[in-house]
């Protein structure tokens, strides 16, 4: 009887932690480093040009569709008008979540860079170059010709760059 109630116990944390040992390991890979330029008005009212100075940042692509981004990012900012350049790490998590019917939703933890381009809502709003150490959600919808649906800060600090740096 010890025997057969001590075999059932293995039995069932091994059914416990099976799913856990038996889940598809994230695909990882390197997120490139890129030099972005926007002319004056498509992202701020004066031209900017944001380029990576490191980058070690890496990707997750989880088996459920989520993409997560981890590691230490940092850019450089230069307002191209005046040439005032701020440089931003940026080692905070995005998780992107690929939901029905083309929406995504991207999810900043910690020290992020929101690009929100000219026109990009529906309702036309001006450009932001966002910079938040905190938490922001940015909800996107690609099932036609893609735009913004949302962008929130929940916590934290943030600063629109197109304000600071005109």
């Amino acid at each position: 009887m010890k025997k057969l109630l001590l075999t059932a116990g293995v039995i069932v944390v091994v059914a416990a932690f099976a799913p856990a040992a038996l889940a598809t390991k994230p695909a990882k890979g390197p997120v490139l480093a890129s030099n972005l330029a926007f002319a004056p008005g498509e992202l701020c009212p004066f031209g900017v040009s944001i380029r990576t100075v490191e980058t070690k940042q890496f990707f997750l692509a989880f088996s459920n569709g989520v993409l997560e981004t981890h590691g230490s990012f940092t850019v450089s900012v230069t307002n191209t008008n005046t040439q005032q350049t701020r440089y931003f790490n940026l080692p905070g998590m995005i998780r992107f979540e690929f939901l029905p019917n083309g929406i995504i939703r991207a999810t900043g933890i910690g020290p992020t860079l929101s690009y929100l381009p000219t026109g990009a809502f529906l309702d036309n709003r001006p450009g932001a170059l966002i910079y938040t150490d905190g938490r922001s959600v940015e909800v996107d919808d690609f099932s036609g010709p893609p735009f913004i649906v949302s962008f929130d800060v929940l916590s934290g600090n943030s600063e629109n760059l197109c304000e600071t740096m005109a």
